[in-house]
């Protein structure tokens, strides 16, 4: 693949950067607002000199999108290695009739670029070269933005290097003034054919970069790009790409003559060097560009009805709408779920608010298709919801705390036989309950994780109980959180976390949010430390949010520098509970907390507030500690009990594990989500 120069943005960008003339601004909107039916709405370009051992696998994350209305053109540019001549004569056997393979003499990057342009049927052209891939989700995102979006000529993603490097190259927001000193587009962005009319193509002596030629034109001629913050665009490194083999003085000196040929832009000098260039040699290219075909005459198809992935391979599609995939108990819960229902269902799932999403690792074992809504430039994230459920034979859809789902369901509801219901995991205002109760009627069925969930749902939300399925949020005892699965670990765990031996762990895991008043737990660790000085106590926080700056000064104003540590996220939470003695819940409200449930069942001593369904697990004493106070003393106090008495450590620490074995099973969690859904589908299936 070839790839573009990228200088570092300086810090002083704004100062230094001539601005880009006012007729040069973004101005532009497309004209074509539709597409014949008979023909395919995007067309993907695959350049191939000699890369036969690579352009399958880029054709097959072409065949492999969710966005399913293309055709690939793979140019043959004058290929002579016989491994590239044989499988591109294989492929020409293809009885795809959406793959189509065309031969040139040989003439360069740029010129196999135009030839797949100037080919094409689509309305958007996408250049693909052999040796990159696509994410499944690429081109229907970035489709969906153009077409939705009629100002935008062209839009990509960040991209993710693999092969020998794998880094992320950060993409950013388009600019012309940037652009006009450094490449931050990527060579795969899906544009208009129209726009590539307007540009003139591709010009094939800049070599290596023509490229980024290409989008400062396509921002001097008006258009403006869109940047979807999401790694979809895979960038092979390697040796033998054409890349690595340019000298770096001869793209340094291409990269100069980009920048002279464009200097019009900002008033300096005269655009005509910029417009006249070699014309492409191909006669259908020169015809593409020369007389470009006439707008698009009736019937035209809208995109919602063109072809789109039946997510499922013949399984019923479920999709779950979050607001975020940050470690937290209510993402947990949805986790476990979605890791239930994988053998038996197609998954999806949709994001909504623009934050980290350091979870989406975890999510992406169980499904590709994944979408943050955030990221596109929609005033109504609903929207693209809609077309979702539309356009991907979604069967049912499950809420956990995303208001724009919510906000959507009227909407959805008016597609026939889909299935709604949501997870309610609060019994507060603030957790959602009085929105799932004020869209009953737009739900099929609720999934209470506790009893004082299903009960608010009844008493106060008139709710019809047998709407309801009870859910107890659970862990996996027998699994993950099983200590037995840790024992012969335990020194080389300690020694991760330099701990040096002797210590008493104390251990808080979730999310830094003010509900969960974790500055509590930094002031219970005080009151210990000083209380028992010849003890050596560590603390450790497990987690991240928007309270850490908040905590991080609790930590200070305590003096506990030295005791209590911040790990943020950690996929090894198990491993940290396996060497903690005492685990702490201090929220001011909480739904049914799964990090309650995961210590106790590594056999902690956990102490926790009176908040959501602790008390329904809890036995004060009996199996762990519920501390109706916020008083510091008093949960030290708890703590200095159980350190001198070791024969009702092991029992509470026994008690815990057993209480989670005996009621909060994960599987039998599974099957009250499998069992009513499973069921509520048959049924409708039966009416339909």
């Amino acid at each position: 693949a070839a790839a573009p120069v990228i200088a570092s943005e300086d810090a002083g960008f704004a100062a230094t950067a001539t601005p880009v003339l006012p007729e040069y601004l973004p101005h532009r909107r497309s004209a074509i607002a539709g597409w014949p039916a008979g023909r395919p709405l995007v067309t993907v370009g695959i350049p191939c000199y000699n890369y036969g051992r690579f352009v399958r696998e880029a054709i097959d994350s072409v065949l492999a999108s969710t966005f399913q209305d293309f055709e690939i053109i793979v140019v043959n540019d004058g290929s002579t290695d016989p491994h590239t001549l044989a499988v591109l004569a294989e492929l020409e056997k293809s009885p795809d009739r959406r793959l189509r393979i065309v031969h040139q003499s040989n003439q360069g990057l740029a010129a196999a670029r135009n030839t797949g342009a100037a080919l094409a049927l689509g309305k958007y052209v996408v250049s693909l070269d052999a040796d990159d891939r696509i994410d499944p989700t690429y081109l229907e995102k970035t489709v969906w933005v153009l077409e939705r979006h009629p100002q935008y000529g062209f839009c990509y993603s960040l991209v993710q290097r693999f092969g020998a490097d794998d880094t992320l190259w950060k993409t950013e927001p388009f600019s012309l003034e940037k652009a006009l000193r450094y490449n931050h587009v990527p060579t795969g962005a899906v544009f208009r054919r129209e726009a590539w009319v307007e540009a003139g193509g591709f010009r094939d002596e800049l070599y290596g970069q023509d490229d980024w030629n290409f989008w400062i034109t396509l921002g001097a001629k008006g258009w403006d790009g869109y940047l979807i913050e999401e790694p979809l665009f895979f960038y092979r490194t390697h040796d033998a790409s054409m890349w690595s083999n340019i000298k770096m003085a001869e793209r340094e000196y291409i990269a100069e003559r980009i920048r002279s040929l464009n200097a019009y832009i900002t008033g300096q000098g005269s655009s005509s060097a910029a417009e006249q260039f070699n014309p492409p040699r191909d006669p259908a290219v020169r015809a593409a560009l020369d007389h470009p075909e006439p707008p698009p005459q009736p019937p035209l198809c809208p995109l919602a009805q063109r072809p789109h992935l039946a997510f499922g391979d013949g399984r019923p599609a479920l999709l779950f709408a979050i607001p975020w995939m940050a470690i937290g108990g209510a993402e947990q819960v949805v986790l476990q779920v979605m890791q239930g229902l994988a053998p038996d269902y197609a998954l999806a799932a949709i994001t909504t608010l623009d934050v980290r999403q350091d979870w989406e690792r975890e999510f992406a074992r169980l499904t590709p298709w994944i979408y943050h809504l955030a990221h596109f430039p929609a005033d109504d994230p609903s929207e693209y919801l809609c077309d979702l459920v539309a356009t991907h034979n979604i069967a049912g859809l499950i809420i956990s705390g995303c208001a724009h789902a919510y906000q959507a369901l009227p909407a959805l509801k008016l597609h026939p036989g889909l299935w709604t219901a949501d997870i309610v995991h609060n019994t507060v205002s603030e957790g959602y309950l009085d929105t799932s109760i004020r869209c009953d009627p737009y739900l099929d069925g609720h999934f209470a994780v506790g009893k004082p969930q299903r009960e608010a749902l009844i008493r106060k939300g008139g709710v019809s109980p047998e709407k309801i399925h009870l859910a107890h949020t659970a862990a996996d005892a027998a699994g993950r959180f099983n200590p037995a699965t840790y024992a012969q670990r335990l020194p080389e765990i300690r020694r991760s976390l330099s701990l040096k031996g002797g210590e008493i762990v104390l251990t808080y895991t979730g999310r830094l949010a003010v509900e969960k008043d974790v500055p509590l737990f930094v002031r219970v660790a005080g009151e210990l430390v000083r209380a028992h000085p010849r003890k050596r106590f560590q603390a450790f926080i497990v987690g991240d949010g928007p309270e850490r700056a908040r905590i991080e000064r609790e930590i200070r104003v305590q003096g506990l520098q030295d005791v209590v540590e911040l790990l943020g996220f950690c996929d090894n939470v198990a491993e940290i509970l396996a060497v903690s003695h005492f685990a702490f819940l201090t929220s001011r409200f909480e739904g049914s907390s799964i990090t309650l449930l995961e210590a106790m069942s590594m056999g902690l001593v956990v102490l926790t507030t009176d908040a959501g369904s602790a008390r329904d697990v809890m036995e004060d004493g009996v199996n762990g500690f519920l501390i109706p106070s916020r008083i510091p003393a008093d949960f030290a106090a708890r703590v200095a009990e159980t350190l001198a008495d070791p024969a009702r450590d092991a029992a509470l620490r026994a008690r815990a594990r057993q209480t989670v074995l005996e009621r909060y099973d994960l599987a039998a969690m599974v099957r009250v989500y499998s069992d009513a859904i499973t069921g509520s589908l048959r049924a409708r299936r039966q009416h339909a």
